[in-house]
């Protein structure tokens, strides 16, 4: 009884985090109708009376026998309800006929909503979007792709105590649309996952040599049924062929009342790359590379065997990476563990010494484990294990997996004697029951070997390059006016020089200062050049998102971000881009912005070479001439490239000639001349907003644009294998 009051279980300790259900909020992307649309009476909508919550109390939690849950740490009390089209909000009839239901929903002093909607079936064309009323934070378009066998559809968390659903219905549409559920958010979610809150002892896998880079791109932060939180690692098979088989802890998914363990695993999210840039020790790091659903490939619950196979593989541009597994009996020499503590950034902990096989006897019923089925760590030179470690991978001194994290001492800070259990996989290697075991999927040819090596999954990796070095350091600046951003001196373009060829896939980005905001137009572009930026290749507005890869239907969908600063943002590009020299990453920002944009710059260089760029009355300089940050400078722009291109993806080539427009500018009609085989045709403004859209538009177009309000309007003509652009200038 002394051993088992000893381990207190932090089975429960490692997972019991509660988080945003990310898995059923996938999402398309685009913006919600503008309020102030010709002939609609949208603006009315918006003055519609909010329908009113009840009062929460934590009383009512008391009351709530759903409340229970193994290790599980309750955000939110739902409100039970029943709004539709038909019973609440404002219905409102554009002239084309779409249908437009808005309904505004409000429940005092909470910290964030959620919604479940328990009937969603959409048709094809119709969207819905959440947001807040400043249109600060966006949630969606949903459309007919998240329609589910269930018909039920769970949002994330929207920030604050207001929210308003807006549903686009096209003419002739007929879905089915109710919101049975409002769940009132207690514990303050903004800041999930919990980034910084580790214990200080913990340290950055980029802050230290003593793991390998590959080890670091395989583990993972896991999110299980909105609420808890794990860790896990992709693992190679012996065939070689890129099944993403993801290890992590049966008590992850397991022991839960009323779920099985495969609707737990299909309510998974994956995220890759969640770890502090450059050893930046205040900068969060990227939610933008993730995946959800999984199903369970084998579980063994008396050993905390968990083998997940992903949904969807990984793409290209996560850099993803499946390490290599020992099934040694014994193991020397040093090991290491990846992991997520406390749902914070990609931490690694390390132990001088060899791992021991033990028991690990830590529980009652329902979890017990089998007799000498874990490793035990003994102490960590560096590190320890905290809640949200779960599953997390043990590497050896060869960096293959040895194990995956079930528990150990209840986490008391950073003492020196905290043990660690990590599952044995040389102990599920075999079993009785051949689908049970761990060699049926990860040796499926039946090599008999004892050790594997990892796989690189991708014949031409994605890798991020920065011009950023370790002696740099960054410039925090005390006033309104920013070296590369908002300023009182008119500069509104900033770019950062990159030598060497292959194809942009998206753009890392780390700002000073920086809010979305939907009037704020902030351009992303990609020029080419020798000294300087000569010609634009490419530009897509910045819309920063939580964004999941859809394998199946080969998009990507997004969830707006409403703060971007002093995070790593990540936009990925609509269409990958080919360079072949010197190239260069430039933001535009528009003039009087609402929120300050402001890219980090570093200080005076250690090299003293300067990469970074202003544009000023229409001429490109290098920072040594900027008017108040005169020095070798550069900025926090990193993209993410690969040698060469995949096969499949299409791309834009930075050496196509451009596509001819004249009169330009011009007062009425403009001709543009495409060339053969274009998919379709699109002019917006700097605003992003569509003011002409075609499909498979003529070789030559000749447009009327006499009734364009004067300014800069975008060309973006689209072909089966690359997109390119151009500007209009309407007088």
């Amino acid at each position: 009884m002394k051993k088992r009051n000893k381990y207190i279980f932090t089975l429960i300790c490692l997972l019991s985090f509660t988080f945003i259900n990310c898995h059923a909020q996938i999402s398309k992307g685009g913006f919600p109708l503008s309020d102030k649309l010709e002939g609609s009476s949208l603006r009315y909508a918006l003055t519609n009376e909010w329908e009113e919550m009840p009062e929460f109390s934590l009383d009512l939690l008391e009351k709530d026998s759903s409340s229970f849950k193994i290790g599980g740490v309750r955000f939110a009390y739902g409100f039970n309800v029943n709004l539709t089209p038909n019973n609440s909000g404002t219905i409102t009839y554009l002239a084309n006929g779409t249908k437009v239901w808005r309904v505004k929903i409000h429940s005092e002093n909470a910290l964030n909503l959620n919604l479940i909607f328990d009937k969603f079936h959409l048709e094809e064309g119709a969207k819905l979007f959440l947001y807040t009323p400043d249109k600060r934070q966006i949630l969606g378009a949903f459309t007919s792709d998240n329609n589910h066998r269930s018909n039920i559809l769970a949002t994330s968390v929207i920030e604050g105590d207001r929210v308003i659903v807006e549903y686009i219905e096209p003419k002739g549409c007929s879905g089915e649309i109710s919101i049975g559920r409002v769940n009132h958010g207690f514990k303050d979610l903004r800041k999930l996952p919990y980034f910084g809150s580790s214990e200080g002892c913990e340290v950055d896998v980029n802050c230290t040599n003593d793991l390998a880079e590959t080890a670091k791109r395989s583990t993972a932060l896991v999110t299980i049924n909105g609420e808890t939180l794990c860790s896990g690692s992709l693992i190679n098979n012996t065939a070689n062929d890129k099944t993403p088989y993801l290890l992590s802890a049966a008590h992850c998914v397991a022991f839960v009342n009323g779920y099985s363990s495969n609707q737990m695993a299909a309510t998974c999210v994956f995220y890759f790359n969640y770890e502090t840039p450059h050893c930046f020790d205040k900068i969060q790091g990227t939610l933008e590379m993730s995946l959800s659903g999984a199903t369970i490939a084998t579980i063994q619950e008396n050993t905390d065997l968990l083998l997940l196979q992903l949904d969807e593989i990984p793409p290209v541009d996560y850099n993803t990476y499946y390490s290599g597994w020992n099934i040694a009996e014994s193991i020397q020499g040093k090991v290491y563990a990846v992991h997520h503590p406390e749902g914070d950034v990609k931490k690694v902990s390390r132990s001088l010494t060899h791992p021991t096989p033990s028991d690990f006897d830590c529980c009652d019923e329902p979890v017990v484990f089998s007799s000498n089925s874990h490793w035990e760590v003994a102490g960590w030179e560096y590190g320890i294990t905290e809640g949200g470690s779960s599953g997390a991978p043990l590497f050896d001194k060869d960096d293959q997996i040895i194990g995956a994290l079930s528990g150990g001492y209840e986490p008391s800070g950073c003492e020196e004697d905290n043990h660690d259990f990590f599952y044995r996989i040389n102990k599920v290697w075999n079993g009785r029951i051949y689908q049970k075991a761990l060699s049926t999927w990860l040796d499926p040819l039946q090599t008999g070997l004892k050790a594997f090596s990892g796989l690189e999954p991708y014949q031409y990796p994605c890798s991020r390059i920065s011009n950023y070095d370790s002696n740099d350091e960054l410039h925090h600046s005390n006033e309104t006016d920013y070296p590369a951003g908002s300023n009182e001196n008119g500069i509104l373009e900033y770019a950062e020089r990159f030598n060497t060829n292959g194809v942009v896939f998206g753009v890392h980005f780390i700002l000073e200062k920086g809010t979305f905001y939907e009037k704020d137009t902030i351009w992303m572009k990609i020029y080419t050049g020798d000294k300087k930026p000569d010609s634009l290749i490419y530009q897509q507005r910045v819309r920063i998102s939580d964004s999941y890869y859809d394998q199946r239907k080969g998009y990507f969908q997004e969830t707006t971000q409403s703060n971007l600063m002093s995070k790593d943002n990540y936009l990925r590009l609509d269409s990958v881009v080919k360079v072949d020299s010197s190239f260069f990453i430039a933001f535009e920002i528009s003039p009087n912005l609402k929120y300050p944009f402001a890219i980090y710059a570093t200080e005076k260089k250690a090299s003293g070479q300067n990469t970074a760029y202003f544009k000023t009355n229409g001429e490109w300089k290098d920072f040594t001439s900027h008017p108040y940050y005169s020095r070798p400078t550069s900025l926090l722009i990193e993209p993410r490239i690969a040698s060469q291109l995949e096969t499949g993806v299409s791309t834009i080539f930075a050496n196509e000639r451009a596509i001819e427009i004249y009169p330009n500018p011009t007062t009425d009609e403009v001709t543009i001349e495409i060339g053969e085989g274009a998919l379709s045709l699109t002019i917006y403004n700097m605003e992003g907003i569509n003011w002409i859209s075609k499909n498979n538009p003529a070789e030559k177009e000749t447009l009327n644009l006499s009734k364009f309000p004067a300014g800069n309007y975008i060309v973006k003509i689209t072909y089966p294998n690359k997109t390119t652009y151009a500007k209009i200038i309407k007088l």
